[in-house]
């Protein structure tokens, strides 16, 4: 068996190991993303309402133009108790002409070390402050660090919102990548018209910060090599002993 003595063959080494490093990164993202692809169980909403009253599933559209991620999940949920309705809108909740509260956008975060990033929730909460259902829509969407949309979460019906109700509307997008930076918005597209009062879209947005975990582990991997390739290329170099020749 040979055995790398030189530092030739040092330096062979560690420069492969340098370049393998990026290479099982990107593996990884690839995987990830594929996995993703493969999801097979659909889009779903599902309305969990406390009370009464029931609804019926819908599905939203769902696209991504930067990066293929797994189906976001979207629930739907009343809240009946004055005071959680109230903590839902926040402290100032946006009036618009009369009809709705509505409130800002949150943005909840669970970060993981792996290659996909973490997940993100938006919550959107909202209030019919008039004496009839109203029926308008939702569409969530996250852009990361530079701008470009990551997921695009689109026709989220609102389904007849009764008088003084208070409902909760959240988009779950796991897998978000390794952009450390996001922005998430969220636009109600209510009636044209209510009662001959012309109504608009409102959008909301919502900054935060996810660690990109994945990223920084391959920048420390990366950093420890370049630091073995520094010590071995530096490694003082012993000038090989004359073999004396043995007289005959």
């Amino acid at each position: 068996m040979t055995v790398l003595t030189s530092a030739h063959a040092r330096l062979i080494l560690v420069v492969a190991l340098i370049a393998f490093a990026p290479v099982a990164g990107l593996a990884g993202l690839a995987m990830s993303a594929q996995a993703a692809t493969d999801d097979p169980k659909g889009v779903g909403i599902t309305v969990s309402v406390v009370g009464p009253s029931s609804r019926a599933t819908v599905a939203p559209s769902v696209t991504s133009p930067v990066k293929s991620v797994t189906v976001p999940a979207v629930t739907q949920t009343t809240i009946t108790d004055s005071a959680a309705a109230a903590s839902a809108l926040g402290e100032n909740p946006t009036t618009i002409a009369g009809i709705f509260y509505v409130s800002g956008l949150t943005t909840h975060i669970e970060s993981e070390a792996g290659p996909g990033g973490g997940t993100v929730e938006l919550d959107f909460t909202m209030r019919n402050i008039t004496d009839a259902p109203i029926t308008s829509s939702l569409r969530f969407w996250l852009d990361n660090a530079v701008g470009l949309p990551v997921a695009i979460v689109d026709k989220v019906s609102i389904d007849s919102l009764a008088p003084n109700e208070t409902r909760t509307v959240s988009a779950t997008i796991p897998d978000v990548g390794q952009w450390a930076w996001f922005t998430g918005h969220v636009t109600m597209t209510p009636p044209a018209d209510i009662g001959g009062t012309a109504l608009s879209p409102v959008t909301r947005d919502s900054f935060t910060l996810i660690p990109p975990y994945f990223a920084l582990i391959v920048l420390a991997v990366a950093g420890i090599l370049s630091l073995i390739l520094r010590h071995v290329l530096l490694q003082p170099r012993t000038a090989p002993e004359p073999v004396e020749e043995v007289a005959s």
